[in-house]
């Protein structure tokens, strides 16, 4: 296995993971939005006290929505899914098709650069390359 390929699989690995934690932080932004709208409607009909921590599950959703909105972790979460599937399918050729070095080389920086294109920043609208 040569340095490019092992820079590849690192990538590969790193890339994967921030897919993942990004689908994972979607999912629990969502479902704290659901379930602390249902308490809060619940320590309402059932008169729950503190009032305090009405005001508390009251507020989360909103806070969620706000923290989906400026942390984008679905838009995020299929930028690294793509990226991770550009780099695998580059990987391939290398495995499997034989493609020299330069070509290898040149084909992991475009990926990178195309990529980098595409990145969902803070302020920007969410962009997609389907």
């Amino acid at each position: 296995m040569d340095a490019l390929e092992k820079e590849l699989i690192a990538a590969i690995t790193s890339t994967r993971y921030y897919a993942r934690r990004n689908y994972i932080l979607g999912y629990l932004v969502a479902g704290v939005t659901v379930l602390s709208s249902i308490a809060a409607g619940l320590t309402v009909s059932l008169a729950i006290e503190p009032k305090e921590l009405t005001a508390v599950l009251a507020s989360l959703p909103a806070a969620m929505v706000a923290a989906a909105t400026v942390f984008r972790f679905d838009q995020k979460s299929d930028w690294f899914w793509r990226k991770s599937k550009r780099m695998d399918s580059l990987l391939r050729s290398i495995r499997y098709e034989g493609i020299d070095l330069i070509a290898a080389s040149k084909a992991f920086s475009q990926i990178e650069e195309d990529m980098e294109k595409d990145w969902v920043s803070f302020g920007t609208p969410g962009k997609t390359s389907n």
